[in-house]
């Protein structure tokens, strides 16, 4: 099923999911350092950092016992923070702190959300 996770190991191992999104990271990194937009240079951080958070996003979800779960809790309480000390109502000024608060949120919810258990894991 998961081909990046060694069973029973605990360990994890990096796939072409993994490097493909790195890829994508990287592509947007390089195009964030050529641009001479801030917004556009905001939104390609944003694309980059997305692109890397997607395997920890998949991670989380297929192997959540790898994960520390209070170290992502805190984060998205310090994003919430982030949020809400922004003085200045622009996009500049709230994008990257809203998608990080997005993303924090998610992986609270992929660790700490009950699961429903497969059909296959009741057998």
């Amino acid at each position: 099923m998961l081909a990046s996770f060694a069973k029973g190991t605990g360990s994890w191992k990096l796939g072409p999911f993994d490097y493909a999104c790195g890829a994508c990271s990287l592509a947007a990194l390089a195009l964030w350092a050529v641009t001479g937009d801030p917004v556009a240079a905001i939104v390609l951080s944003i694309v980059a950092d997305a692109a890397a958070a997607l395997p920890t996003l998949r991670k989380a979800r297929l192997a959540p016992a790898t994960e520390d779960r209070s170290a992502y809790l805190i984060s998205f309480v310090g994003m919430i923070l982030g949020i809400l000390s922004v003085q200045d109502a622009t996009f500049s000024a709230y994008a990257f702190n809203a998608y990080l608060l997005m993303v924090s949120g998610a992986l609270v919810l992929i660790l700490y959300l009950p699961r429903r258990r497969s059909l296959a894991e009741t057998l």
